[in-house]
Formats: C-alpha cells, structure tokens, sequence
C-alpha cells in the first residue's frame, strides 16, 4: 500500500534567516527611522543611552575654559594676598578704616579691582561730606560779617571780646575741638562769646572810692596810718 501522505520537511534554513532579520533590525533601531506603517517609538534602552550622552555633553560644555583662560588666570581670581588700595585725587585714606574693611573684603572674596571700587565710592561719599561741611562754614562766616551786632565795624572787636573770654574760661580741649570742627565760626558761638569779653572787660574798670582831692602816700597803704 502506497502511502499518499506527504511530509513536508520544514524549512529551517528561512525560518534562521527570518529570525537573523528580525534580531538585526532590533539591535539596529538606536534612531527613530520612518516607515510606511508610521514612525517608530524609541526604546527604554534607547532614551537612557541618548541621556547619558547629552549629560556627558553637558558636563563637557560646563568644565571647558573660555578661549585665552588658564588655571593661573582663575587662580587670580577672588581675594589676593594683600589690597593695594589707591586714594582718589585729593583724599587720603585712613589706615584704621582700610585696616577693618580688609578683612571684610577678604571675607566676601572680592578681588582688588572690586574693593578698589567700595574703597572709591566711600572716599567720593565723605569728599561730597567735606566740601559740604565747608560751604556751611563758609556760610556762617559771611553771617558773622554782616550781622548788625558782632559784625560791621564791630567785628574787630567782636574777635577780640570772643577770644579773650575763651582763654579765660575755655580749655584747651574746647579750643581744640571748635578749632578741628570749625565750629568756632558758629555765629552764635561767637555771639555768646563775644559778649562775655566785653562784660569782662567792662568789669576791669573800678572807679576810685576816695574824693579826688586826697591822696595817700605809698608806706600808708602798705604800713597803715601811725596814731
């Protein structure tokens, strides 16, 4: 009896191909790629890998020195190892105040060139102070002149009245003080000043008590009358 029955031998040699195919397109896919059916979406493995690569390029992009720079160039920066602080034109620094902004300076990390700018910008505050200080002064001065009791024709003895009494009462401690401050120029400082000199002097004056026709001889004052 003849057996009909075909066996059909399965064709392993296209099913490897196939399987090859199939292996080789999935390992390939690291892009999104544009078929007829759509476009693919990329795998898990896929984005991990793309964001490891774009954070290298970030790092990268964040530790590369600008054109020119070297590491010496970012050692200068922040504070150096001692200030040399310039006075503008016509100011002189005051060490004690340079020596506390130092280390404030050095504390906040600025460089020279930046404490240089606060070192200038407080030296143009207390000029501007200064010259304003000045211009009262100067103020007070032409009040004095023209004031109708202590200046005019007075003024001269104004000067005299106000530095007599001054030295009489004043110490010199006060006439350091009104001379460093130039309050000493205040008009009514010198008003009030003025004005016990010339009562001091008014007092110096003590008529005689006796009648203009005695006298009194030199050993009487001084030894007494004989009896």
């Amino acid at each position: 009896m003849t057996d009909n029955t075909t066996t059909t031998v399965p064709d392993n040699t296209t099913n490897a191909a196939a399987s090859d195919v199939q292996a080789d397109t999935s390992f390939l896919t690291t892009q999104v790629t544009e078929t007829d059916e759509g476009t693919d979406k990329p795998s898990a493995e896929t984005n991990a890998d793309a964001a490891t690569t774009d954070a290298t390029n970030k790092d990268e992009s964040e530790t590369e020195k600008p054109e020119g720079e070297t590491e010496e160039d970012e050692k200068l920066e922040g504070a150096p190892e001692k200030y040399e602080f310039v006075a503008p034109e016509g100011v002189t620094l005051d060490p004690e105040a340079v020596a506390e902004f130092e280390p404030i300076a050095r504390e906040m990390n600025l460089t020279n060139d930046q404490a240089q700018k606060l070192v200038g910008l407080q030296a143009s505050f207390v000029q501007k102070q200064h010259e304003a200080w000045n211009k009262q002064v100067n103020t007070w001065v032409g009040e004095i002149k023209t004031d109708k009791e202590i200046g005019g024709t007075a003024l001269k003895q104004t000067i005299t009245h106000s530095q007599s009494a001054l030295a009489k009462f004043g110490t010199p401690e006060l006439m350091k003080a009104l001379d460093s401050t130039k309050m000493g120029n205040h008009p009514e400082l010198v008003r009030v000043f003025a004005r016990i000199g010339k009562a001091m002097a008014e007092d110096n004056f003590v008529p005689s008590e006796k009648p203009s026709g005695e006298s009194e001889s030199a050993a009487n004052r001084m030894y007494g009358k004989k009896s």
